[in-house]
């Protein structure tokens, strides 16, 4: 049996995927098993919390064929320079350029820090937006660990503006509050599906496990009775 070009094969294989549907599904997993990340509300600190999520993805994608990569550059011939790293890529190895370690089927950035949290999505030269520029159906996740409704807005707005992010398929994951290290009943957990010009959107709730700490120890997310995916248009 002939083979398929390897270009052929991965191009339809993403085109029948249903990004949307994958894209929330990976949002539904995050706030589900949350709880099993075990993060400690006094003694996880936001750095362990980076580290935890970026590990459940990994794992995630591993389990799903993919090989999980930290710190990944790409350094592609139709680019004018190496890429800068990555929090973390799932490799597609069966789908590969000669002599590249694998082609990227998607591609997460994880940020604790609200000031980076925009220039994640709205620097050329970095993150999501020069991922996006390669246009080659790869999914983009960006995890904002706390951000205010103001700087959630003025990230959607980049991502709308972009006309990389068009052609693409983004999820953000957003912590929002007034104030960082607050209680978590005051943190509204947001998931952001950005797809042909069009946002899909579900809220969490954020909750803390009671036992040995007065406040509640473990940190733990779950959608609440009335929460359902809703679309709009910019």
């Amino acid at each position: 049996m002939a083979q398929d070009d390897g270009d052929e094969l991965l191009r339809g294989e993403r085109d029948r995927i249903d990004k949307v549907w994958l894209l929330k599904r990976l949002f539904e997993g995050y706030v589900r098993n949350y709880g099993a990340l075990r993060c400690h509300r006094v003694g996880s600190g936001w750095a362990d919390s980076t580290q935890n999520e970026i590990s459940q993805f990994a794992q995630l994608g591993l389990m799903l064929g993919y090989v999980p990569t930290r710190e990944h550059c790409e350094d592609r011939e139709d680019h004018p320079r190496k890429t800068n790293q990555r929090d973390l890529c799932w490799l597609d190895v069966d789908n590969r350029r000669a002599g590249s370690r694998g082609r990227v089927f998607l591609h997460l950035e994880r940020e604790t820090e609200r000031e980076k949290a925009l220039d994640t999505v709205n620097n050329p030269n970095n993150k999501l937006l020069e991922s996006a520029s390669f246009a080659d159906g790869r999914l983009l996740v960006g995890v904002f660990g706390w951000v205010t409704e103001k700087e959630l807005a003025a990230i959607r707005k980049a991502v709308e503006d972009q006309v990389q992010y068009e052609k693409a398929s983004t999820l953000l994951i957003a912590w929002v509050s007034a104030k960082k290290d607050v209680l978590p009943e005051n943190y509204s957990i947001r998931g952001l599906v950005y797809t042909d010009r069009r946002w899909h959107e579900r809220r969490a709730v954020a909750g803390l496990e009671r036992g040995e700490e007065p406040g509640g120890s473990f940190w733990y997310l779950y959608f609440g009775a009335d929460s359902r995916w809703g679309a709009q248009v910019p």
